[in-house]
């Protein structure tokens, strides 16, 4: 048999890559919520099922999870971390409902559908979708239920949402700031670098993910100190997202339509739990902090990160207001969540790694 070209395998991730791009130059063009994610997801998996895509390699792998972390971490902003401290009574009460919304859904979907701990509570989490998924992941945990739960919450909050709060006459509130400028190549070159360094630190502090959280929490400290005030490139952030949705959606070959007609009883009913839950504690902080109604919806509507800030920029509200509660449930969420799996990880029903499978 001829011996196989030492090229296939880079052959093959260039197809899984163009699967990914195509998908998220679809959905570019519509109001998903993070499109270039979710689409490169939706593209691969599409793909795959009309033919079988090969797996990302681990260098593939870490160099996207490097990119999506440094862009969601170069989104900290100053005035969304001085605004924490003039929001304390709402954001505990979101702290609350962030809390409640994860008991409450997780016990639904493993009492009544039987599923496993550790992918109730990655389906249940509110918001932080990017980091979730990647978790999920490194936990083994079927993608397919997790992703599906919460899409699905995602695109009701998106689609309904807004119109139910324009149909209300509740919509009054600021114009957006300006989103400012890109980094200079310098900028990002030297985010690079630390982002490089914060990954091995937290390879070798064992935490899962290493490559996205590392990165995230050191961009994250830069912009939000203010030693950087651009943007990171959106060029840069867009093929990060692309990467990471051709890596998450390579998984979910085999997947059918009645795979996802089986998950839909369980995602609709963690989508009523969470919606019912977030949105009582919404309108609670608006009696107790006397917040506007239309500020406090969107504050604490268990969407993720990205689709909460383009919302929030369609509607014209309150953009710090907004972006600190979202923000803190991102950061909650996004180092909550691995720092509970490294320390209990009984929790998520799952057994302690070792360094091997924690550095991968």
């Amino acid at each position: 048999m001829p011996a196989a070209s030492p090229f296939k395998p880079y052959l093959d991730q260039t197809i899984t890559l163009a699967a990914a791009l195509a998908g998220g130059l679809i959905l570019a063009f519509t109001p998903v919520p993070a499109p270039w994610l979710t689409g490169a997801m939706l593209g691969a998996a599409g793909a795959g099922a009309w033919r079988p895509l090969k797996d990302v390699g681990p260098t593939f792998r870490d160099f996207a999870f490097l990119l999506g972390g440094l862009s969601l971490g170069c989104a900290v902003r100053p005035e969304t971390l001085r605004a924490f401290a003039h929001y304390p009574l709402s954001l505990a009460i979101l702290a609350v409902g962030v809390v409640l919304t994860i008991i409450f859904s997780t016990y639904a979907l493993m009492r009544l559908f039987g599923w496993r701990r550790a992918e109730a509570i990655f389906a249940s989490s509110p918001g932080a979708l990017s980091t979730v998924v990647i978790l999920a992941s490194s936990e083994n945990c079927d993608l397919r239920r997790v992703v599906v739960v919460q899409m699905m919450r995602l695109f009701v909050i998106i689609a309904c949402l807004p119109s139910l709060m324009i149909g209300s006459g509740m919509l009054a509130g600021h114009g957006p700031g300006a989103a400012g400028s890109a980094m200079t190549a310098l900028e990002t070159a030297e985010v690079f670098a630390i982002g490089l360094v914060a990954a091995y630190v937290a390879i070798g502090l064992r935490f899962p993910s290493p490559w996205f959280l590392g990165p995230m929490i050191a961009a994250g400290s830069l912009t939000g100190s203010g030693l950087i005030t651009d943007i990171f490139p959106p060029a840069l952030a867009t093929t990060g997202f692309v990467m990471i949705g051709a890596y998450m959606g390579v998984r979910f070959h085999g997947l059918k339509a009645r795979d996802i007609l089986n998950i839909f009883p369980a995602a609709l009913v963690s989508l009523v739990i969470t919606l019912v839950t977030a949105f009582s504690l919404a309108f609670v902080a608006h009696w107790v902090a006397r917040i506007p109604t239309a500020e406090a919806l969107i504050a604490f509507a268990p969407g993720g990160l990205e689709a909460m800030a383009i919302l929030a920029f369609a509607l014209h509200l309150d953009p710090v207001f907004i972006g600190a509660h979202h923000l803190a449930r991102f950061l909650g969420i996004g180092l909550g969540l691995p720092v509970l799996i490294r320390f209990w990880p009984g929790l998520f029903g799952v057994a302690p790694k070792g360094p091997e499978a924690q550095a991968r």
